[in-house]
């Protein structure tokens, strides 16, 4: 059996992600090893009892390396390179997978002995704070995307820019996707009500104001019309003054954070999903993973042109592409629910979609890259 390395940081992260869904299908292929952090504000009693709760199986004996994470950054990116090393020196990798620049620099000025894979998730300098920090991310993360043996980006808009970046074609887009099986069962309820839904970081650029400032002119049309968001973040506080303000409490309904298994049942009660962002360069390179889950559950979805889901939903006609405007969102919203035959096309076109982006399905597309790169640059290390 292949050995694989494995190095990413979000390993232990609360929330499922990319890893956690190609796991266990490419656990099937490759012996595994993985290196990761361990947050420090999780103990590791309460990490095991977290990890069984949310059903994924992180546990796997002898063959993880965790890194503690030291609040000086530097200190925890130099523990990080110095634990690569002492990793590769004990046993020999046919391939190694990185993901994000920072253990992605760390992996490839550690030398690992084997053909290094970059795993291409966002562009990161546009979550910077300053124009120093930005600089630093954009530094290490062109560094990376050129001197990677090949890379996977999860977006159609990150492949085309890692493209120009490496100035050749080794690289694959295998985008993020969805537990079919899980969300489709629920497509074709019809205990649906008049409910626009949003499920992720409740942040600035999550379009939400927008959505609530839209409520006075969508109700005139829907009397019911009502907002559910599910998830956290620090901009719940102004939602809550905007809602407030504009005297729309009633129609909106704040869940907070939802385990992964619950949110098919919720998205089956609701007739509009929401993917509606501002045009700001942190969602230039967007691939919204939302987007493919509310399809996959039966929701037609609203979106802007921004990132890849304008492209998504213009090619499977699930939903509509508008300007952010207030009167641009409400027409949308207005046409969907007055609508019910459009809607239901939409809905089907969704759902019928969402099929191309089954985890399993592109965990094996992954699987495949992987070998891949090991049958053609695998000799060059032996």
């Amino acid at each position: 059996m292949k050995k694989l390395l494995i190095i990413n940081s979000d390993y232990y992260h609360p929330l499922r992600h990319r890893l956690h869904n190609m796991i266990e299908q490419m656990r099937k292929v490759f012996d595994i090893h993985i290196i990761t952090l361990t947050p420090y504000s999780i103990n590791k009693s309460k990490k095991e009892n977290h990890n069984k709760k949310s059903g994924i199986q992180y546990k796997s004996e002898g063959n993880i390396t965790a890194v503690e994470i030291i609040k000086v950054p530097i200190a925890t990116f130099l523990l990080t390179g110095l634990t690569i090393k002492r990793v590769v020196k004990k046993q020999k990798f046919d391939v190694c997978l990185t993901t994000g620049p920072y253990f992605g620099f760390a992996t490839l000025i550690s030398k690992v002995g084997c053909p290094v894979i970059y795993e291409d998730t966002d562009r990161f300098e546009y979550f910077a704070k300053n124009k120093l920090s930005q600089l630093i991310s954009r530094t290490i993360e062109k560094y990376c995307i050129k001197k990677a043996t090949h890379i996977i980006s999860v977006g159609y808009s990150l492949a085309e820019s890692a493209k120009q970046i490496r100035g050749d074609h080794n690289v694959s887009c295998i985008p993020n996707g969805v537990n079919y099986k899980i969300f489709s069962e629920f497509s074709n309820e019809k205990s649906r009500e008049n409910i626009m839904i949003y499920v992720g970081t409740v942040s600035e650029w999550s379009g939400l104001d927008l959505v609530i400032r839209s409520i006075p002119q969508i109700k005139k049309e829907v009397p019911d019309i009502k907002l559910i968001v599910v998830g956290d973040g620090a901009y719940l506080n102004e939602l809550k003054k905007i809602s407030k303000k504009l005297e729309v409490n009633t129609h909106i309904e704040l869940l907070g954070k939802k385990e992964y298994n619950e949110i098919p049942e919720i998205l089956s009660k609701c007739n509009i999903g929401l993917a509606v962002y501002p045009e700001i360069d942190l969602m230039k390179y967007a691939f919204t993973l939302k987007l493919i889950e509310y399809m996959a559950a039966g929701l037609p979805v609203i979106t802007t042109n921004v990132g890849d889901g304008a492209q998504i939903v213009k090619e499977s006609n699930s939903g509509f592409v508008i300007d952010y405007t207030v009167e641009s969102f409400s027409n949308a919203v207005i046409n969907l629910i007055k609508d019910d035959e459009l809607r239901y096309s939409m809905s089907r076109n969704g759902t019928k979609y969402a099929k191309n982006f089954d985890w399993d399905d592109l965990a094996s597309l992954e699987i495949s890259a992987l070998n891949h790169v090991i049958a053609e640059h695998g000799m060059k290390f032996k």
